[in-house]
């Protein structure tokens, strides 16, 4: 019985990765939401949004112009995840609490692997170009969704987060590529 647990976890495991592996390089933006002043807030959903090189999301007060413990300028402007992990998320907890707001990034994409663009320069839109800078450490809000979200999440499992090189416009139904 613990052996065809163990093998039908080993077998999801599997199912997920190829599902992420064969996403390509180019994908589209699905959602935007920005992040209000509290932390525990819900986040808004927004139809476009401003990215200022060097700073961050306009009208992102918790992160615009933000800086680390050190006093150094924060380089994590900007969230991504697939909406394909979310899906897979979901679909482990077999969970609606899973949402587009409540995973808390600022861009849902669908069609393009994040994690495996992680260095690379990325124009979304017409205008606005990022550098996927790393994989996007999950935190306890996680945990307030599903309990055992925030370990899942782990190991790339929740998008990247991305440094504003070029500011520009970004909407929905924009499509995001490798520059």
């Amino acid at each position: 019985m613990l052996q065809n647990s163990l093998n039908k976890n080993k077998n999801n495991t599997n199912t997920n990765k190829h599902k992420m592996e064969s996403l390509k390089e180019v994908g589209y933006v699905v959602a935007l939401f920005l992040h209000s002043n509290e932390p525990d807030m819900l986040m808004t959903s927004v139809e476009s949004m401003k990215f200022i090189a060097g700073s961050g999301i306009q009208d992102n007060p918790r992160y615009f112009n933000a800086v680390t413990k050190r006093g150094k300028p924060n380089l994590r402007h900007v969230s991504l995840i697939e909406e394909e992990m979310i899906n897979i998320h979901k679909e482990k907890f077999n969970s609606d609490k899973i949402t587009y707001a409540s995973v808390r990034s600022n861009i849902i994409t669908k069609d393009i692997n994040l994690v495996n663009l992680v260095g690379k320069t990325i124009l979304i839109g017409s205008t606005a170009i990022v550098r996927f800078s790393n994989k996007r450490d999950p935190c306890y809000k996680m945990d307030r969704i599903e309990k055992g979200l925030m370990k899942e999440m782990l190991n790339g499992n929740q998008g990247v987060v991305a440094e504003i090189l070029v500011s520009g416009d970004v909407r929905i139904g924009d499509v995001i590529r490798v520059v």
